[in-house]
């Protein structure tokens, strides 16, 4: 379960902060306690895995165990957060999870989460972090010891901030393929979710990051957009805009957001201003449906009008108004 999630297994006494995900196995805490597995990513304990026989129900009396551990750091080790925020309960038939910087109970999943979910929960930042752990083999390839060595030392360097390092190896042990799983691993991604939160009333906003997986992408053809594609929001408010950004090559849309598809005879940055202008959302806010959540949708956002100059006279509104923009931020940093 910890492995196919991307958890390196290891026993205490070879655990190492060079691995980016591990799970001790029994990870000794105060009072000697022991933990079934204690979590760390990057070097620092995130979290502890409860592990109890099939026959035993994951009832209170499991869960308090858990959470005692959570508060019995030992100092051999860091932590990301005080008290350890990831809680597992297992009994290999059920899996439940628990956040404990929240006050909801332990809940039901299917699977463990990977680093990488756990390092985006707790914003633990870095493009080196949450990293899964380094197998030994990769499809047909199998790596040697010294290519083990040289991708987890360097990953460790670049996570404690360095921004070059000199791997060495002898020809013939595999330089270029090392090189190559260096460059992939902490670029290997899956699609991004565009949610509410990244459209701004003035454009894209990098925040609330979430990814999902590239088979459940693919099954849902309709909602991938890439970038250069106009995103409108259906809701909070609804009508607003953004163009989306060239950070990755493709992304999925949210449930909350729609994509437009627009003529080449209309400039992509005029229409984005005419859609964010007060003439549209007016248009918007004059049909929409909810109370608490109002909100828009597809076949009402075709039917506004937005007034249509020839394309030469688009650009030089978009333009103008990209002008005004510039100006407003230099005054907003000036006033700072």
């Amino acid at each position: 379960m910890l492995n196919v999630a991307g958890w390196d297994i290891v026993d205490r006494k070879h655990y190492t902060t060079l691995s980016s995900a591990v799970a001790i196995e029994e990870g000794l805490l105060k009072n000697n306690q022991e933990a079934d597995y204690l979590l760390f990513i990057d070097g620092k304990a995130v979290g502890v895995l409860e592990a109890k026989r099939e026959e035993t129900n994951l009832d209170d009396k499991v869960y308090t165990q858990a959470n005692n551990y959570t508060h019995s750091i030992p100092l051999w080790c860091s932590s990301w957060q005080t008290p350890l925020p990831i809680i597992y309960l297992s009994n290999g038939k059920k899996l439940l999870f628990k956040d404990t910087r929240n006050n909801e109970p332990p809940i039901e999943i299917k699977k463990i989460h990977t680093p990488k979910e756990i390092a985006e929960m707790l914003n633990i930042k870095g493009e080196f972090s949450g990293l899964p752990a380094l197998k030994k083999q990769y499809g047909n390839m199998k790596l040697h010891d010294c290519q083990v060595d040289a991708v987890k030392n360097t990953e460790y360097l670049f996570r404690q901030g360095e921004k070059r390092a000199l791997i060495v190896i002898a020809t013939g042990a595999g330089k270029t393929y090392t090189a190559c799983l260096q460059a992939y691993r902490p670029k290997k991604k899956e699609v991004r979710i565009i949610q509410l939160s990244n459209i701004g009333e003035r454009g894209w906003r990098n925040d609330n990051v979430k990814y999902t997986t590239f088979d459940h992408a693919k099954s849902i053809q309709r909602s991938i957009v890439k970038p250069g594609d106009i995103v409108i929001a259906k809701m909070m408010p609804a009508g607003r805009a953004i163009i989306c950004p060239s950070e990755d090559p493709q992304y999925i849309l949210s449930s909350d957001c729609v994509r437009l598809e627009h003529s080449a005879f209309i400039d992509k940055e005029y229409l984005l201003d005419a859609i964010n202008s007060e003439m549209f959302r007016k248009q918007v806010y004059s049909n929409v449906q909810g109370v608490t959540r109002v909100r828009t949708s597809l076949s009402k956002l075709r039917t506004y009008l937005i007034p249509l100059p020839p394309i030469k006279e688009q650009q030089r509104i978009a333009n103008k108004i990209k002008d005004y923009y510039s100006l407003l931020d230099n005054l907003d940093m000036m006033i700072g």
